[in-house]
């Protein structure tokens, strides 16, 4: 780890020389439109807010009016940041039909905060999680040519990053007050994460635009699982370590789907631009958390869970690798990934939102 941290900060420095000198072919704290974070993931690493979302009760939840459900705010603090990169292309322009590879390294930092901001008594936050790697390598291949079903490959790996959550505190006030079975566990791991993306969006805004990904993500420390306990805040109880420490993720995503009027052309800028329509899926296979285990060796269950979002998402003439603005609807139905509610199955989360980016 501490070998990868440094060979992080050698190439920053790196880059700030080749940024300065604007080397052809390198590229230095620039956005690039490959492998981005998509909305639909359950954690995005973008900034995204859910300002109103009607969920299953939570774990421990108050109890209300509603029949067990709830209006809740989601909030998703997050950016990858680009560090150093190298495109080499043949030919100059991304419209020409050669062929293109591009790789780069980025930092991907985030915060995603459940808050029932409509409970009456003390609009409590529920949960914070929060993510960062040492550095994530993401690279691409563009095929030569239009004429291709598969338009290009891309690849991301990060060996290794850190989350760590935290249930709120006037949750565990009232859950300690309320539930004896109550024990506040520190879900706190180390992982690592590999994608592959075919027909990946880049920054195409044009037919064809039907893109798959697979992931795999996997435990660093398997003896210590995902979560430690204090047995001071788990009143007394042993609370046996995870022993599961994989899982798999399938994301759709189709952009302008519906071929739509908003979109224009720019003939000179060889680029479309405006409001662009966009259906996205996640399915994913995850770990059940289990904090009353009989055994230690006994297994956590698997569940599937769905995520499925429908919107518009701009962009802008000329500037095919920002996209400023994304608003959108969506039905989440499968585990709670939220921190250390992740023991909660069949859960689910209507909601509406939109994302930025910066």
């Amino acid at each position: 780890m501490r070998v990868y941290g440094l060979l992080v900060l050698v190439l920053t420095v790196f880059c700030s020389s080749i940024y300065a000198q604007t080397l052809h072919d390198w590229w230095g704290l620039t956005q690039k439109s490959y492998y981005r974070p998509l909305s639909v993931e359950a954690h995005p690493t973008e900034f995204q807010i859910k300002p109103l979302c009607i969920i299953k009760d939570y774990a421990y939840s108050r109890p209300n009016d509603a029949d067990g459900y709830r209006a809740v705010i989601e909030l998703n603090f997050g950016k990858e940041l680009p560090i150093i990169g190298y495109d080499f292309y043949r030919g100059d322009d991304f419209e020409s039909d050669r062929a293109s590879f591009s790789i780069g390294l980025w930092i991907p930092i985030s915060i995603h905060v459940l808050w029932d901001a409509f409970d009456s008594t003390t609009a409590p936050i529920v949960n914070n999680d929060y993510r960062f790697t040492y550095g994530t390598l993401k690279a691409i291949y563009r095929f030569r040519g239009h004429d291709h079903a598969i338009r290009n490959i891309a690849l991301k790996f990060t060996p290794y990053g850190h989350e760590s959550t935290h249930l709120g505190d006037e949750l565990t006030i009232y859950a300690n007050m309320h539930f004896p079975d109550f024990k506040r566990i520190n879900v706190s791991y180390e992982y690592w994460e590999l994608g592959l993306s075919f027909n990946d969006l880049d920054k195409r805004v044009e037919k064809n635009n039907l893109m798959l990904r697979l992931g795999l993500w996997g435990l660093h420390h398997r003896d210590r699982g995902f979560y430690t306990t204090d047995t001071t805040e788990t009143n007394g109880q042993i609370v046996h370590a995870s022993k599961r420490y994989m899982e798999y993720y399938l994301n759709l995503s189709y952009d302008n789907f519906l071929l739509s009027n908003f979109i224009r052309h720019n003939k000179k800028l060889k680029t479309k631009f405006g409001w662009m329509n966009f259906l996205s899926l996640e399915l994913s296979n995850r770990i059940v958390y289990n904090y009353d285990k009989q055994f230690i060796n006994e297994l956590e269950q698997r569940a599937w869970n769905l995520n499925i979002m429908f919107g518009y998402k701009y962009n802008p003439e000329g500037k095919p690798n920002l996209q400023p603005l994304s608003i959108f609807i969506g039905y989440y139905y499968g585990m709670n990934p939220h921190g250390q509610l992740r023991e909660q199955n069949n859960w689910y989360n209507i909601y509406m939102g939109f994302k930025t980016s910066f």
